[in-house]
């Protein structure tokens, strides 16, 4: 992350807010206050970090940054990029 578009991320300190989604099931989330949504799925989750992938390479992505996971308008959680 950091250099160039990405279609995954590695994210740290993972927490849900409400229920864990299941791996492979179509989110949406976003890595910046107000910025659009974009499509995504949990890959891997280990703990309290996962890996997610993204439909479209994503070019926004700063290590240290939360990244915010959403079904629908509900907020499920999320964990900071590394």
């Amino acid at each position: 992350i950091g250099s160039g578009a990405v279609t995954t991320a590695e994210i740290r300190d993972v927490s849900w807010a409400s229920e864990v989604p299941a791996i492979g099931s179509k989110l949406m989330a976003r890595s910046r206050y107000r910025a659009e949504l974009y499509s995504c799925r949990v890959e891997r989750m280990d703990g309290t970090t996962a890996r997610v992938v993204f439909d479209v390479p994503q070019d926004t992505l700063t290590p240290g940054q939360s990244l915010v996971m959403y079904s629908g308008n509900k907020c499920l959680g999320g964990g900071i990029l590394v």
